[in-house]
């Protein structure tokens, strides 16, 4: 799908969307606002976030100690907050990527495999929550690739960052 804004030929769901600095900030704004209010609701409705919890065996001990009202706060934190935070902090780690990084394509890898890892996390979790199917097991490989992922891919976008300022100051 092409779009052309400001006499630019864009794709809107591509590379050139996602590295305009409109979408960036929205996407920090979005990751930083969302890196408090999950725990924040989280706090009020007492909940422990199972998306902490890498051993399998504590999981479950978490879900059997939570009321009906906690299951099902921490289940719609899980399909609603904690669907858009991998989505914003994993497309601003991929537009910084594509961004400070234009000869590095692959560099984009580790930000989409965080959303992947964290998505399916999620997914685990509701079925858990909602004991429908208790593959908690995969948590122990999951959870572990999702904060691996996700702060390779902060790193990255961090380091394209500060190379970013690094040249506008050298110029």
């Amino acid at each position: 799908m092409q779009n052309t804004i400001s006499g630019k030929n864009m794709d809107f769901f591509g590379k050139d969307w996602l590295i305009q600095d409109s979408v960036l900030w929205t996407l920090l704004i979005f990751a930083t606002l969302l890196t408090f209010i999950i725990p924040f609701v989280a706090r009020y409705w007492k909940v422990n976030l199972l998306d902490l919890i890498v051993s399998p065996t504590k999981a479950r001990d978490t879900i059997c100690k939570m009321s009906q009202n906690q299951r099902k706060a921490h289940l719609w934190i899980t399909a609603t907050l904690d669907v858009a935070y991998p989505l914003s902090y994993g497309g601003l780690f991929a537009g910084a990527a594509m961004r400070f990084f234009p000869r590095g394509p692959y560099l984009v890898v580790p930000a989409l495999l965080a959303i992947v890892m964290d998505l399916t996390e999620g997914g685990i979790q509701i079925l858990a929550l909602k004991s429908t199917y208790d593959f908690l097991d995969f948590k122990r490989y999951i959870t572990p690739l999702k904060f691996g992922f996700a702060f390779l891919g902060l790193g990255l976008a961090l380091i394209g960052f500060a190379s970013e300022l690094l040249r506008g100051v050298g110029s």
